[in-house]
């Protein structure tokens, strides 16, 4: 399984260490897990993704609670490595025990990184809105599905966030519109668990349900 792995990764997380393949999710990149220490993830295609989740990973740190970069780096071949921090809890989508409260600690983490100043903020995501209007920026996770954010039920406290590659500026409802769609992947009923997340997260207003089917649709077409 190493035989693939740079020195330089080896070097860091021993020799003789099990590669366990992460094939949860839509990752664009090849993704390991290594013993519960790290996490590995390899572009598989010349572009910018891990480099912008490194940037982000960065950005937020002692803001969020993210991984932490062990290292990053592009071999001569523009491939890019990312190696991080493994976090503690369990994967949101694992916590079918109890779904009432996951879907609360759904909400708190949402709240959490809407909460977050945008002030200083170098990442721009609003383009993937295609021109749809809002005066409600906030930093948005990008991809606030179930299985990016971990939760620990017995503590009732929100972990972590992964997957942060398409953390920006964006419209809240972005967001509202992943997780809704996750939700309902993963829960059924998602109508009925998105009216709990709503409620939970904290907004008097309705949702804008049109603009919020309007973002699963983009998000189902990009």
């Amino acid at each position: 399984m190493t035989n693939n792995i740079p020195q330089r990764i080896i070097d860091i997380v021993g020799e003789n260490v099990k590669f366990e393949v992460v094939d949860i999710g839509c990752s664009q990149n090849l993704v390991y897990r290594i013993k519960d220490n790290y996490y590995l993830k390899i572009s598989s295609n010349k572009n910018d993704l891990l480099r912008n989740e490194a940037d982000r990973i960065k950005w937020l740190q002692n803001k969020l609670p993210v991984p932490c970069i062990i290292d990053y780096f592009e071999d001569k071949d523009e491939k890019q490595y990312l190696l991080t921090s493994a976090l503690l809890g369990t994967m949101a989508h694992l916590a079918v025990c109890d779904i009432p409260n996951t879907v609360r600690l759904l909400a708190n983490g949402l709240r959490q990184f809407h909460c977050v100043s945008i002030i200083d903020c170098p990442f721009d995501e609003t383009s993937k809105t295609k021109g749809y209007k809002t005066d409600d920026l906030v930093l948005t996770h990008g991809d606030y599905c179930l299985p990016n954010v971990l939760i620990d039920l017995q503590k009732n406290v929100v972990d972590g966030f992964v997957d942060l590659g398409q953390v920006g500026i964006c419209d809240r409802l972005w967001d509202f519109a992943l997780v809704k769609t996750s939700l309902e992947r993963n829960f059924g009923n998602g109508e009925k668990w998105f009216e709990l997340l709503w409620r939970e997260y904290g907004l008097k207003e309705e949702p804008d349900r049109e603009k919020i089917e309007y973002y699963q649709m983009l998000d189902a077409l990009s």
